[in-house]
C-alpha cells in the first residue's frame, strides 16, 4: 500500500505500508486513505487535497456513493474524525494513468520482504545530476598522453 504526499513546492514524500494482517482490497484502499490523512496530520499540514485512482474509495470517502457492506462504514467514521483536524480536504479521481509513481510505489510495498522485528524501514530516492565517480578522477600531470577517462570527464 502506498500514500504520496506531496507539497505545495512539488516534494514528494513517499509513504509504503505493509500491512501486517489479511484485507480486502477496498479495505487497503480505504487503510491508505486513512494512513495518507494520519501523515498529514503528523506534517502539520492543514489544506489537504487527496488524490486516489480508485474511483470506489474517492466516492466512499466523499459521501457521493454509499457503501454496499456495513463491515467498511467504520472507515468512513475514523476518516471524518482525522479530517476534522484539517481547515479543508477535497477528494479527487485521479486515473491510473496519471498515478504511475504511486502505483510503483504500491508494487515495491508488496514485494519488499521486511524481517519480523522490523517496524520501519526507511525510503530514500535521490535524483544526483552528476555520475559519483566524475569528482574523484584527476589527471596525471607527468603523463604528457591524454588519460582514457578525459572525454569522459569533459562530458
Amino acid at each position: 500500500m502506498r500514500v504520496l504526499p506531496i507539497s505545495l513546492e512539488g516534494e514528494h514524500i513517499p509513504i509504503l505500508v505493509k500491512l501486517d494482517f489479511e484485507v480486502t482490497k477496498i479495505a487497503a484502499e480505504h487503510e491508505a486513505v486513512h494512513i495518507g490523512l494520519q501523515a498529514a496530520v503528523s506534517l502539520g499540514i492543514k489544506r489537504l487535497g487527496v488524490h486516489g485512482d480508485s474511483s470506489l474509495i474517492i466516492n466512499q470517502v466523499t459521501g457521493s456513493w454509499k457503501f454496499r457492506s456495513k463491515r467498511f462504514a467504520p472507515y468512513q467514521v475514523r476518516i471524518d474524525q482525522v479530517a476534522q483536524f484539517f481547515y479543508q480536504v477535497t477528494y479527487m479521481h485521479l486515473p491510473r494513468e496519471e498515478n504511475q509513481f504511486a502505483d510503483i510505489l504500491e508494487k515495491l510495498a508488496y514485494l519488499i520482504n521486511m524481517p519480523d522485528k522490523l517496524i520501519k524501514m526507511p525510503f530514500c530516492l535521490d535524483r544526483p545530476s552528476q555520475l559519483a565517480y566524475v569528482y574523484f578522477l584527476t589527471i596525471d600531470e607527468e603523463n604528457e598522453e591524454e588519460p582514457w577517462y578525459r572525454a569522459i570527464l569533459n562530458y
